[in-house]
């Protein structure tokens, strides 16, 4: 008798999307060069879309994660695999709940009178103080 395997399983493309949305948080991530550049955090259209990375991408590694977690369980604990319908239905629902998330944020809540949705707040002054001390720790540590 042979052992059970994953690729008969539906971990892979679960684990694709995890890998994705990891991948939207590092493009969002990479996008504060900008702002390491400029030396300041500037409200505007790429702002926006750093934002939107953002939010996408926390989101989605959050529910994939989720996903993951709970199929896993279902395939050690209860001996079940969901049907390849079930499969496509949850990558496909889970994508379009992830595009869904920022997508509302500004068609619903953002308006003249409240401003953007997404901006420059508190926390990120935070965020961006921290990384250029990491980046100053490197070049010290790049020239020791």
């Amino acid at each position: 008798m042979r052992p059970p395997c994953y690729r008969h399983t539906h971990v892979i493309p679960i684990f694709v999307s995890l890998l994705v949305s990891n991948y939207l948080q590092a493009i969002a991530s990479m996008m504060d060069l900008e702002w390491l550049k400029d030396g300041a955090v500037i409200g505007g259209s790429f702002c926006s879309v750093q934002g939107a990375f953002k939010n996408a991408g926390n989101v989605a590694a959050a529910f994939w994660s989720v996903a993951l977690s709970v199929h896993v369980f279902m395939l050690l604990f209860l001996r079940r695999n969901m049907s390849r319908a079930t499969c496509v239905a949850l990558i496909t629902g889970g994508w379009l709940f992830v595009i869904f998330v920022p997508v509302i944020g500004v068609t619903a809540i953002q308006t003249a009178d409240k401003g953007p949705y997404f901006g420059p707040s508190g926390y990120w002054y935070v965020y961006f103080i921290w990384t250029i001390l990491r980046a100053q720790m490197l070049k010290v540590l790049d020239h020791a």
